[in-house]
């Protein structure tokens, strides 16, 4: 028999708190708030803490080990979609260390410790084990998640106008027209877009207005984010169809261009972000940024013959790519290229079977909101493809959706 956290104080005059105070509920909010990235020690993220990114990796590890083996004791077997997010972390992460041994010469622990991104894929389990136990349903992880997105929006903003003080400085490996770029869980904001946009369709309430528009704000006016922008109002857009976005496009072409009119400060921004779009279409950008650069180098190996990967180099040992192939050359700015690069074709083999299971799950899935729901939120990892690899570097997303896929799909056969 199951037996599921009791709610705290569940109803004061009418009104149904929306809070479980229960330690299951606590853990899974302080699992998913760290899976949002907001104190990940990135170049652009001032509230980066060193250290901590690869502890929550640590959790994730034991978190997995622990999960099988009490399955295995328990049931007698583990479910394949287990096994496979398992195999689709631990093979390409050996796989790249062993090919930036035989390529580069580089040891195989230095491989591992630059592979270590992709172990955010493992968060699939955590989530698993919250919705197979009944520690939240589908619902309460949608707010878990929109809760994240906002705690991770406010900081952006909060550090941006000097409110909060940020932990540590941002650097850049380029001369942005933007400024300072502050990046505080950024994709997961993007997520929650769709999402929030998405529960508004059946009850519209003034708190998930307030918080959408917080979100935006944060990704408008503080991320600034060119792809993360697209591949969110994308999938907003994809989540809404029909009249709803034609509508939800038009409001926001006429706020756009109110904004333009009336508040100089936001016209000043607008026209910022104007430019950073055009700048992508110009042959500079393609030829001569450092993103271009990275992907003809890609393109000049495959052409070479060198199909079978290279692997990924950290910069703790011989200074990396850096001193290998040039200051310009990073894996995490160039999405499936830079997986190419790193497994060959190996790395396509990889995403072909995770984009293959990913939407036979969905399709699986009864309810026809929540697999246009997530359909959504894959599509928003199609997107940024070009400069994010699901897989590789945005793991905390994609573990994420297959395990929401996977119980929903598990639970339409209970």
């Amino acid at each position: 028999m199951r037996v599921t956290a009791p709610i705290v104080a569940p109803h004061v005059h009418g009104y149904r708190n929306p809070f479980n105070l229960s330690s299951t509920t606590v853990l899974s909010f302080v699992i998913i708030v760290l899976n949002a990235q907001l104190f990940a020690d990135t170049a652009a993220n001032p509230m980066g803490i060193r250290g901590l990114q690869e502890g929550f990796y640590l959790i994730l590890i034991i978190w997995s080990v622990l999960a099988i083996w009490t399955q295995q004791l328990n049931q007698g077997a583990v479910p394949k979609l287990d096994l496979l997010v398992l195999a689709m972390v631990v093979i390409p992460m050996l796989y790249g260390a062993v090919a930036a041994n035989l390529v580069y010469g580089q040891p195989i622990t230095f491989g591992l410790i630059e592979e270590r991104r992709i172990l955010a894929g493992l968060i699939y389990f955590p989530v698993a084990t919250m919705l197979r136990r009944g520690w939240i349903d589908f619902e309460r992880l949608q707010s878990m998640i929109a809760g994240s997105a906002a705690i991770c929006a406010l900081t952006a903003i909060g550090v941006a106008v000097d409110i909060i003080p940020a932990l540590k400085e941002t650097r850049t490996s380029e001369v942005f027209l933007r400024g300072e770029h502050i990046v505080v869980g950024a994709n997961m904001i993007a997520l929650a877009i769709p999402l929030l946009v998405a529960r508004g369709k059946g009850h519209r309430s003034r708190l998930t207005l307030l918080l959408i528009g917080i979100l935006v704000s944060a990704l408008l006016f503080v991320v600034q984010s060119r792809q993360i922008m697209i591949g969110a109002l994308i999938a907003t857009v994809f989540v809404l169809r029909g009249a709803r976005a034609m509508f939800v496009v038009s409001a926001a072409v006429a706020a756009f261009y109110l904004a333009l009119l009336l508040v100089p400060a936001v016209r000043d921004t607008i026209e910022l972000l104007f430019t950073l779009f055009a700048e992508i279409t110009t042959n500079q950008y393609l030829t001569e940024s450092w993103r271009g650069l990275a992907y003809n180098h890609v393109f000049q190996t495959f052409s070479a013959g060198e199909i079978w990967g290279h692997g990924a180099l950290s910069p703790m040992w011989n200074e990396g790519f850096s001193r290998e192939i040039g200051a310009y050359f990073f894996l995490a700015d160039i999405g499936i290229a830079g997986s190419v690069f790193r497994y060959g074709l190996f790395g396509a083999l990889l995403y072909a079977i995770y984009f293959i299971v990913q939407f036979r799950l969905i399709r699986q899935i009864p309810k026809k909101d929540y697999r246009t729901l997530l359909t959504g939120l894959v599509v928003l990892t199609i997107v940024t493809l070009p400069v994010a690899a699901p897989l590789e570097f945005r793991g905390f997303i994609a573990g994420l959706i297959l395990a929401v896929s996977g119980h929903l799909v598990r639970e339409s056969r209970t």
